[in-house]
């Protein structure tokens, strides 16, 4: 039976989990030990004592790790009352319920989440958005740092790999890895307010928060926007340059020399491969001159690197490479 919210909220070892821990940790730790003494008795090699010396550590840390920390610990959580699992019972811990998805945070008592609350480690997880990403800001239009809420005076470059390419690159110099990488607001006293990684498929990216309010705030000012807001976000290039006088990775040119039209940008999805393009891409672009498929990159490619960058386009470049999209596939 399922426990009200109601239940006391103070955090309980869980006895039995603890002990049946404690158990296999020294079974590891005593076997590890035994495996080396007899490995170097009896010259089993470098590999074996190895192995078993990393079998013994590995037991030894863990009933540390029990002793120290107390082991596995049990709550009821303070909104619905179910019971929340987690370890290390006398540390500061912010556990989000796997009942109800609510948040709460304490350590001999857990209790709903303060406004103002910020996690020892970044927790709040929420997915980095396929537009342009807004950070929160004051009354004064700056960017408020994800801590403190003071304003932003530097970026801190966050990068984040995908767990099977780590793995990968662990045991070969030629990998898949797969790495994201953005720059985020800070504070000079802070620079751990935000952590960027992959999420459990490995697919998509997250950002992850430490501060509550920041969190909130993110979310709520970086909601998905309506399907035509990348359309709608266009404007020419000659109004992008006055604001912004120094773009990064912008090249080209503001009236597209094969149709005296002006050149637009908008947010798009930006190959970060340095591969020699096929034929038919030369071939496409000698012909217009001043595209990027923007249909293709404005929503971001399932395979592949890419940057969330501002992108130049020739309205008319663009129908003309889908006219030959389209009669290359004879439709």
């Amino acid at each position: 039976m399922q426990p009200d919210a109601t239940d006391d909220t103070r955090a309980r070892l869980d006895t039995k989990s603890n002990r049946i821990w404690m158990l296999v940790s020294l079974a590891m730790a005593s076997g590890g030990i035994t495996l080396v003494v007899l490995g170097l008795r009896r010259d089993w090699g470098f590999v074996a004592v190895f192995w078993s010396s990393v079998l013994s550590v590995l037991g030894l840390g863990w009933v540390v790790g029990l002793l120290k920390g107390g082991g596995t610990a049990v709550a009821a959580c303070p909104h619905c009352g179910a019971h929340m699992t987690f370890s290390h019972i006398a540390s500061a811990r912010t556990e989000q319920c796997e009942s109800c998805g609510q948040w709460s945070a304490g350590t001999e008592r857990m209790e709903p989440l303060a406004a103002d609350h910020v996690a020892g480690l970044p927790v709040f997880s929420a997915p980095v958005p396929e537009h342009e990403v807004r950070w929160p800001t004051n009354d004064s239009g700056m960017q408020r740092c994800p801590v403190c809420d003071g304003p932003s005076v530097r970026g801190i470059e966050l990068q984040a790999s995908s767990v099977l390419g780590s793995a990968f690159a662990a045991l070969s110099p030629i990998s898949i890895q797969r790495v994201e990488s953005m720059r985020v607001p800070g504070c000079r006293e802070h620079d751990d307010g935000v952590m960027l990684d992959m999420d459990e498929d490995d697919r998509g990216v997250v950002l992850l928060f430490r501060s509550w309010r920041y969190f909130n705030d993110f979310v709520a000012l970086n909601a998905e926007p309506p399907e035509d807001t990348m359309r709608s976000q266009v404007q020419p290039l000659t109004e992008f340059l006055q604001d912004n006088r120094r773009p990064v990775d912008l090249r080209a040119p503001e009236t597209c020399p094969m149709h005296a039209c002006p050149v637009l940008t908008t947010m798009g999805w930006v190959s970060r491969m340095d591969l020699l393009p096929s034929g038919d891409w030369m071939d496409d672009a000698a012909r217009n001159p001043v595209c990027l498929e923007l249909g293709h990159h404005v929503d971001k490619p399932r395979r592949g690197n890419h940057d969330h960058q501002r992108v130049a386009w020739c309205p008319q470049c663009e129908a003309g490479m889908a006219q030959l999209q389209a009669a290359r596939h004879g439709t």
